[in-house]
């Protein structure tokens, strides 16, 4: 599979620039060796005098507070979920061999309950579609195992971008040369759409504007990793 790469343009000049959506992907990796995307802007570099991909991570994120808040909500609800919700599993396991077996097993193992998990979410297709032991056992996308794969993968990412946020020392980089000195641009969606806010390209009366090129990038992206100052690893 491949995809088209789009490129920044001037309407004055033959200029063109990469617009950040090629086969390349900045990516986070703190110290532990977790890994989680670069919320980028486009933007002008003055030292590199060129359109270039910079960070973004003060509008993108939450507050540090927020993140805080939600590691505490979430490590509670990791721990307190599983014996209310294995119980529940268990009962019903146990109902199911007493309808089906006529033979009462008291000790089911933890293979054995994950069918019987509650869902996460009903709906009133899901309902409708359990008349039987048998379809519900067969409805597995919902269980309560999904829920707690979401609460783990959250309380990943929070406490992820909260180390982050309350270690980060410097202001936001240009991804391409590690420097401060750039300027967010506002670019237009090809040049039929310029108006008066798009940004005019520096040292030219143009105005910037994207497009899709002739080039094509194939997946899966080539990772570049950075670390939590935006220095490349």
């Amino acid at each position: 599979m491949s995809l088209a790469m789009d490129v920044v343009c001037c309407n004055q000049c033959d200029e063109t620039w990469s617009a950040g959506n090629g086969p390349y992907r900045p990516t986070y990796q703190n110290t532990k060796g977790d890994t989680f995307d670069i919320g980028r802007n486009t933007s002008w570099c003055i030292d590199c005098n060129q359109v270039v991909q910079s960070e973004n991570f003060k509008e993108r994120l939450k507050s540090i507070n927020w993140y805080e808040r939600h590691v505490r909500r979430l490590s509670r609800l990791r721990l307190a979920m599983p014996s209310g919700v294995f119980m529940a599993a268990y009962y019903k396991f146990r109902k199911y061999c007493l309808l089906k077996t006529k033979n009462k097993i008291t000790k089911p193992s933890m293979s054995d309950l994950p069918a019987f998990l509650r869902p996460a979410q009903e709906t009133i297709d899901t309902l409708n579609m359990r008349q039987s032991y048998e379809v519900y056992l067969s409805n597995k996308r919902t269980t309560v195992k999904f829920s707690l794969d979401e609460i783990y993968y959250r309380l990943n990412n929070s406490n992820f971008w909260f180390d982050f946020l309350s270690k980060r020392q410097t202001p936001e980089k240009c991804l391409r040369c590690g420097g401060t000195n750039f300027q967010k641009l506002n670019i237009a969606w090809k040049e039929e759409n310029i108006c008066e806010e798009t940004s005019n390209h520096p040292g030219c009366d143009g105005k910037l504007y994207k497009r899709e090129s002739s080039m094509r990038y194939g997946l899966p992206h080539q990772i570049i990793l950075f670390n939590g100052e935006g220095n490349t690893i």
